[in-house]
Order: structure tokens, then C-alpha cells, then sequence
């Protein structure tokens, strides 16, 4: 799970689109509560 978190960073980072960057982190996040 930690390598396709970073994974995400990577791709949010190369678009350089920090408001996109943190909508796909606090997604990601959510996804992940949902999963433990």
C-alpha cells in the first residue's frame, strides 16, 4: 500500500497541480481508512 501511495505522489508531483495534488491525496487517504 505504501509503494502505491508513493506511486500516487509521483504522478500528482509530475503534473505540478498542487490544488489536483491534494484533492488525489485526501481521496487516497479516505480510500485507505476504508480499507483498515
Amino acid at each position: 500500500m505504501k509503494e502505491l501511495f508513493s506511486v500516487l505522489l509521483l504522478q500528482a508531483a509530475s503534473i505540478g497541480n498542487s490544488k489536483k495534488q491534494i484533492s488525489k491525496l485526501w481521496t487516497w487517504n479516505a480510500f485507505e481508512e476504508m480499507l483498515e
